[in-house]
């Protein structure tokens, strides 16, 4: 049976243990198109031509250090953590830090029920939005928050640590 409970500081070495890494055969392509003085940007998905897996390790910064920022942090546990989320309110947005669900956990609602647990809370607070930046090449996230609600805000291209570009992700609290 899963338990929800706030996630503490001798969490996180169980956490680290809960694999943020996936497989995707796609991912979000940045096109850039340029006349005269004006220039466009359209994101399309593409099809690679073999699955690409991607490590999620190590998190930087450190998942100590992610939690003590934190002002939401919400574990689900079925005897050891299978998922969990960290979050931060600044203003009216509350910023997604991490959101990772164990792969043998995943496409049974946790990612959901999560986002649900952030969205209640934030309301609670008086967040009137939630924003998340994801890579663009994590196509599983960028598809699952989409279907959460959430819209692609912005690009930002050579600011992740391996000069990836960035999608940010914007959704209401309602």
């Amino acid at each position: 049976m899963l338990r929800a409970r706030r996630m503490a500081d001798d969490d996180v070495l169980q956490c680290l243990e809960v694999d943020p890494g996936y497989t995707t055969e796609w991912v979000w392509q940045l096109e850039r198109q340029e006349w005269g003085d004006e220039l466009s940007f359209r994101l399309r998905p593409a099809q690679l031509p073999r699955p690409r897996t991607v490590d999620g390790y190590p998190i930087e910064p450190s998942l100590d250090d992610r939690l003590a920022q934190a002002d939401f942090a919400l574990l689900l546990e079925d005897q050891a953590p299978v998922a969990y989320v960290l979050a931060q309110l600044v203003g009216t947005t509350v910023q997604l830090d991490l959101l990772v669900v164990a792969p043998a956990w995943r496409r049974r609602g946790l990612g959901r029920r999560l986002l649900g647990e952030v969205r209640s809370w934030a309301q609670r607070r008086g967040g009137q939005r939630l924003a998340v930046t994801v890579e663009a090449r994590n196509y599983p996230a960028v598809r699952f928050l989409r279907k959460q609600g959430f819209i692609i805000r912005g690009v930002r291209d050579v600011v992740s640590r391996d000069d990836e570009v960035t999608l940010e992700l914007v959704a209401g609290t309602g």
